[in-house]
Protein backbone atom coordinates (compact mmCIF):
# COMPACT_ATOMS: atom_id res chain seq x y z
CA UNK A 1 0.00 0.00 0.00
CA UNK A 2 0.65 3.80 -0.96
CA UNK A 3 1.98 5.64 2.45
CA UNK A 4 -0.15 9.00 2.27
CA UNK A 5 2.74 11.16 1.21
CA UNK A 6 3.43 8.66 -2.02
CA UNK A 7 -0.47 9.55 -3.02
CA UNK A 8 -1.92 12.42 -5.13
CA UNK A 9 -3.55 15.26 -3.75
CA UNK A 10 -6.76 16.23 -5.33
CA UNK A 11 -4.96 19.23 -6.86
CA UNK A 12 -2.19 17.70 -8.15
CA UNK A 13 -4.09 15.16 -9.57
CA UNK A 14 -6.25 17.16 -11.27
CA UNK A 15 -3.38 19.17 -12.99
CA UNK A 16 -1.24 15.48 -13.96
CA UNK A 17 -4.59 14.35 -15.06
CA UNK A 18 -4.70 16.59 -18.04
CA UNK A 19 -1.24 16.88 -19.04
CA UNK A 20 0.32 13.60 -18.57
CA UNK A 21 0.73 10.59 -21.44
CA UNK A 22 -2.15 8.26 -21.87
CA UNK A 23 -1.54 4.07 -21.86
CA UNK A 24 -4.56 1.87 -22.97
CA UNK A 25 -4.54 -1.78 -21.76
CA UNK A 26 -7.15 -4.32 -21.41
CA UNK A 27 -7.81 -3.57 -17.56
CA UNK A 28 -6.85 -0.29 -16.97
CA UNK A 29 -5.82 3.27 -18.43
CA UNK A 30 -2.66 4.87 -17.10
CA UNK A 31 -1.36 8.59 -17.09
CA UNK A 32 2.27 8.64 -16.56
CA UNK A 33 3.87 11.91 -15.76
CA UNK A 34 7.91 12.23 -15.65
CA UNK A 35 8.60 13.81 -11.94
CA UNK A 36 11.84 13.25 -9.47
CA UNK A 37 9.57 11.60 -6.86
CA UNK A 38 7.18 8.88 -7.03
CA UNK A 39 3.56 9.82 -6.64
CA UNK A 40 -0.18 7.24 -7.27
CA UNK A 41 -3.18 7.17 -7.40
CA UNK A 42 -6.28 4.87 -8.06
CA UNK A 43 -9.24 5.25 -9.68
CA UNK A 44 -12.31 2.99 -9.49
CA UNK A 45 -15.65 3.70 -10.47
CA UNK A 46 -18.58 2.30 -9.29
CA UNK A 47 -19.64 0.97 -12.93
CA UNK A 48 -16.66 -1.00 -12.38
CA UNK A 49 -17.44 -2.80 -8.90
CA UNK A 50 -20.78 -2.08 -7.29
CA UNK A 51 -19.62 -3.02 -3.97
CA UNK A 52 -17.21 -1.13 -1.60
CA UNK A 53 -15.12 -4.26 -0.71
CA UNK A 54 -14.54 -4.75 -4.16
CA UNK A 55 -13.31 -1.45 -4.95
CA UNK A 56 -11.31 -1.20 -2.12
CA UNK A 57 -9.42 -4.44 -2.72
CA UNK A 58 -8.92 -3.78 -6.17
CA UNK A 59 -7.32 -0.37 -5.35
CA UNK A 60 -5.21 -2.05 -2.33
CA UNK A 61 -3.79 -4.72 -4.91
CA UNK A 62 -2.74 -1.65 -7.56
CA UNK A 63 -0.98 0.04 -4.85
CA UNK A 64 1.22 -2.88 -3.69
CA UNK A 65 1.87 -3.36 -7.60
CA UNK A 66 2.60 0.18 -8.00
CA UNK A 67 4.64 0.44 -5.04
CA UNK A 68 6.65 -2.62 -6.67
CA UNK A 69 7.13 -0.74 -9.46
CA UNK A 70 7.09 2.90 -8.86
CA UNK A 71 10.46 4.25 -8.74
CA UNK A 72 9.86 7.92 -9.84
CA UNK A 73 7.31 9.73 -11.97
CA UNK A 74 3.60 10.14 -11.47
CA UNK A 75 1.48 7.32 -11.79
CA UNK A 76 -2.56 7.00 -12.13
CA UNK A 77 -4.54 4.15 -12.80
CA UNK A 78 -8.14 4.19 -13.83
CA UNK A 79 -9.76 0.56 -13.60
CA UNK A 80 -11.71 -0.07 -16.73
CA UNK A 81 -14.92 -2.30 -16.40
CA UNK A 82 -14.16 -5.95 -17.26
CA UNK A 83 -16.12 -9.13 -17.74
CA UNK A 84 -13.94 -10.52 -14.71
CA UNK A 85 -11.78 -8.88 -12.01
CA UNK A 86 -8.54 -9.05 -13.11
CA UNK A 87 -6.43 -10.90 -11.52
CA UNK A 88 -3.22 -9.67 -9.83
CA UNK A 89 -0.97 -10.91 -11.83
CA UNK A 90 -3.14 -9.70 -15.08
CA UNK A 91 -2.54 -6.12 -13.60
CA UNK A 92 1.24 -7.11 -12.66
CA UNK A 93 2.29 -8.00 -16.18
CA UNK A 94 0.64 -5.17 -17.81
CA UNK A 95 1.90 -2.34 -15.34
CA UNK A 96 5.25 -3.91 -15.77
CA UNK A 97 4.84 -3.61 -20.09
CA UNK A 98 4.21 0.10 -19.38
CA UNK A 99 6.78 0.12 -16.52
CA UNK A 100 9.72 -0.92 -19.03
CA UNK A 101 7.95 1.18 -22.11
CA UNK A 102 7.94 4.67 -19.48
CA UNK A 103 11.72 3.93 -17.59
CA UNK A 104 13.56 1.31 -19.60
CA UNK A 105 16.40 1.37 -16.70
Amino acid sequence: MLSKKERLSRDAFNRFFSVGKRFRSDSFDLIYAPHPTFHGAVVISKKVASRAVARNTMRRRVYSLLHEQGKSGIWIVILRKTPQIPSRATLKGELARFHTKLLPD
